[in-house]
């Protein structure tokens, strides 16, 4: 009976040697001859760093005013900068202005941002009153500068709209949020 154990034991090992060595030989067809070909672990040559596996690119949408169109700029960011104010991260690069200087800054200088909230799926931005001084004139180009706002902040997969305040309070022309079509 012993003797059957110890077989039996030597058995199965045998088994799991010849399985792990079948995994680690390849069997290749040439020209209908077969050969054995071991397989080398494939080894980088760089290693990815964590500062490169952090990264994600976010798309801003600045007005190019010569043309009048709203034109998609991606970014690339660490995402460490996103997790605890994404929102308010993403609206502060399209007040900071584009990266193309023939675009440059869609929001108007001095514009600042008070308070950024998300309550459902309505994101609410609470802007100074210098969004909105530079187009009283001009409501043409600010309906492009806050589609730009919008687009950019309907990219976020947990905002369906955008609702403006300036200084706190609704602005004659912005009273209704902008949802995601």
């Amino acid at each position: 009976m012993k003797k059957k154990i110890i077989a039996v034991v030597i058995l199965g090992v045998i088994l799991l040697l010849g399985v792990v060595i079948q995994k680690n030989i390849d069997v290749v067809d040439v020209n209908n001859t077969r050969e054995n070909v071991l397989i080398d672990e494939y080894i980088p040559e760089e290693e990815i760093s964590k500062e490169q596996n952090r990264v994600t690119i976010v798309t801003l949408y600045f007005v190019d005013f010569a043309t009048g169109n709203i034109v998609p700029e991606a970014r690339s960011l660490d995402v460490k900068e996103l997790m605890e104010e994404p929102y308010k991260k993403v609206i502060q690069l399209l007040i900071d202005g584009s990266e193309n200087d023939s675009i440059g800054k869609s929001i108007p200088e001095g514009t600042i941002l008070n308070s950024v909230s998300l309550n459902a799926e309505e994101l609410t931005i609470d802007f100074n009153e210098n969004f909105v001084s530079n187009f009283e004139t001009e409501p043409e180009k600010f309906l492009l500068v806050v589609n730009s706002v919008v687009n950019t902040c309907l990219e976020f997969n947990d905002v369906s709209s955008v609702k403006f305040l300036i200084n706190g309070e609704a602005y004659r022309g912005l009273e209704e949020a902008f949802v995601k079509s």
